[in-house]
Order: C-alpha cells, then structure tokens, then sequence
C-alpha cells in the first residue's frame, strides 16, 4: 500500500501541493508566477524547509515593508475605530439595532487583528533596516 508523502500540515483552499522534481518545480513556479502576478509559490524540501520562493517583485514589495504595513496599520485603526461605533450606536440605542452590535463585533476582531499584525510587521521592517 503506498505511503503519502505529503509531510505538511493541511492545506488551505488556497493553496495547492505539487510533487515533482526540482527543476520541474521551479519552471513550474515560473510559470505560474508569470501568469497570475498575485500567486506566489515555495518550494520545500523532504525535511519541510523553505528551498526557494517565486513571487512577483511589484506585487510582493506593495504588501510588504514599511509603507505597507503602515498602511495595513491605518486600516486596522479605523476597523477599531468602526467597531467601537457600532457598538456604541446599538448600546445607546437600547440594542434595537442588531446589525450595529454584529457589524461592531466583526469590525473589532479584524482591526484588533490586523493592527496587532501591522505592529509586529513595522517592528520586523525596522529592526531590519
């Protein structure tokens, strides 16, 4: 009975293992990298570790770095900023309004997220400058 090879930790809905050589994969990457600039790919080896990563280089530096991330981190501030409305206008409302609670909650977790996420990326992009 054959054995799978696949050593990693289950994929999401976006992502895709291939088995092939490494040359194959590497043309493969290419490739695909070339026709959909927002794809990107990594090759790993048997023991799990990154050997090589394809992306496009405009694409990668727009959400990557400095710049990007201060962007991300206004984006997350004003998802904060949001939900707190929300949930300010449904209590002050008596709680009538369902979707201001809803909405609010939803807000709050994506800026909490995201800004945590763009603080830790601004740390990293400045202690590496």
């Amino acid at each position: 009975m054959a054995r799978g090879t696949y050593w990693g930790p289950a994929l999401s809905e976006s992502q895709y293992a291939v088995f092939e050589n490494r040359a194959a994969a590497e043309s493969y990457c290419r490739q695909k990298v070339e026709a959909m600039p927002a794809l990107g790919c990594r090759i790993y080896n048997y023991q799990g570790q990154v050997v090589e990563s394809f992306s496009d280089s405009i694409v990668y530096d727009r959400h990557r770095g400095r710049p990007a991330a201060k962007r991300n981190l206004w984006i997350g501030l004003a998802c904060l900023v949001a939900g707190i409305d929300g949930v300010a206008l449904d209590a002050w409302l008596g709680w009538r309004l369902v979707f201001g609670m809803l909405l609010g909650v939803r807000f709050l977790r994506a800026g909490t997220a995201k800004t945590i996420d763009e603080i830790a990326g601004l740390r990293e992009a400045r202690s590496q400058s």
